[in-house]
């Protein structure tokens, strides 16, 4: 912070004129108690809290040089509200010859024609502050001179001392919830599950948790795994992973593991869920299947860490989508899809990729979506060639009226 005063503390320190009381209380041999008593207020007068009490700061968008918001200490403001391109603008109380911009990051200004902007304009145009983003998250300290002459000469009519901070997103403008790409158990021999996460946020993770039946695990590190200890022999467990941000977006993700036998090392013994059928047909009667991996998430019956090759897959289906060519089925418009586009990046009903990579896609559920896509595209192509064969009887009426055929 600069050690020049905000008024009007600073008049008030020159009118007490420290170094005379000094001076008089020495010659009256009153002790060194009260030469502390006048320092320590000398000192208070250049320790003042910082304050905008002279003129007036405002957040400008140079994009469009407009203002967008005006500077209070310790205030903090967003880019994806004011502008990803701003700078900063000063109006002083009454006529002055310069302003003078210090900063505790060491990029400074002086200007001595209005605007006076933080970081300069050519004709009324302001320049944006480019080295803005790298000191997101940040706080910093401005101090701002008012001087009587060009250049920062002269004398020091007032000054304003501020913080403050900017942050790429604000939290009620994120709608995003946080990505969980991938949450496994494994057993640890028989009393122990180690647990191990991916994760992802769009402005960034604030909470993690994990629950399971014996209780809660609070996560306060990003490392990405942990294990859990003292749990019972043989035993199946289900986690759960829930993570979320600073607007409130969370998500959730499980995967379970069964603890070894104990004394075993080995998994427990399942012989007695398995059965022949004829000839050499096996089935499996209980539980689920993992291969290449410890466990199997919730809701399935076989989870394989790994590719799987065949010659032909069957995915059973109910409502395939002839619904499309029903008379009371909602197509959509051109300019509603045009909008879920450009707000949402992907089409109307449709996974995003972030959930893609987050959750994979269900093979029968896609084949279904695509059809569904296919068969309202099928639709617009026969509403164009209707509306393309009225234009052209249109035309050929139109035609025909201007030129008539002679008798």
């Amino acid at each position: 912070m600069s050690n020049r005063l905000p008024l009007p503390l600073s008049r008030l320190c020159k009118r007490q004129n420290p170094p005379n009381l000094a001076s008089r209380f020495q010659r009256r041999n009153e002790g060194k108690f009260k030469l502390f008593a006048v320092t320590a207020f000398f000192l208070m007068c250049f320790q003042a809290n910082a304050q905008i009490n002279y003129g007036t700061i405002t957040i400008i968008n140079s994009d469009t040089d407009t203002p967008v918001a005006t500077v209070a200490n310790n205030g903090t403001y967003y880019l994806d509200v004011v502008g990803s391109n701003i700078t900063l603008d000063v109006a002083p109380p009454t006529s002055v010859g310069s302003v003078v911009f210090n900063t505790d990051i060491a990029e400074d200004q002086i200007e001595s024609i209005t605007p006076y902007a933080y970081r300069g304009d050519t004709g009324g145009d302001y320049n944006p502050w480019t080295t803005l983003p790298n000191y997101l998250g940040a706080p910093i300290t401005f101090t701002i001179g008012y001087y009587s002459q060009s250049g920062g000469n002269g004398t020091l009519l007032g000054d304003d001392v501020f913080t403050i901070t900017f942050e790429a997103q604000s939290p009620s403008q994120d709608t995003e919830s946080p990505v969980i790409a991938a949450f496994f158990a494994t057993a640890q021999g028989e009393d122990a599950i180690a647990l191990s996460w991916n994760t992802s946020d769009n402005v960034g993770i604030t909470s993690r948790s994990i629950t399971y039946s014996d209780g809660n695990i609070p996560i306060t590190t990003n490392s990405g795994n942990t294990t859990v200890t003292g749990l019972s022999a043989a035993t199946n467990y289900t986690f759960t992973l829930a993570v979320g941000d600073a607007a409130g977006n969370s998500t959730s993700a499980s995967d379970s593991a069964t603890t070894n036998i104990a004394g075993s090392g080995n998994p427990p013994a399942g012989d007695a869920d398995w059965s022949a059928g004829s000839g050499n047909d096996i089935y499996y009667n209980n539980g689920d299947v993992a291969i290449g991996r410890t466990s199997v998430p919730n809701g399935y019956k076989l989870a394989v860490d790994g590719n799987l090759r065949a010659r032909e897959v069957r995915v059973d289906q109910e409502n395939w989508p002839d619904y499309v060519f029903e008379d009371d089925y909602g197509l959509p418009s051109l300019e509603e899809i045009q909008k879920h586009i450009t707000e949402k990046g992907h089409l109307p009903n449709m996974p995003s990729a972030k959930q893609v990579e987050a959750h994979g896609i269900e093979l029968g559920k896609m084949d279904r979506l695509l059809l569904e896509k296919i068969e309202e595209l099928t639709l617009y192509i026969l509403m164009q060639q209707k509306r393309i064969e009225e234009l052209e009887m249109e035309k050929s009426i139109e035609k025909r009226t201007v030129n008539p055929k002679k008798p």
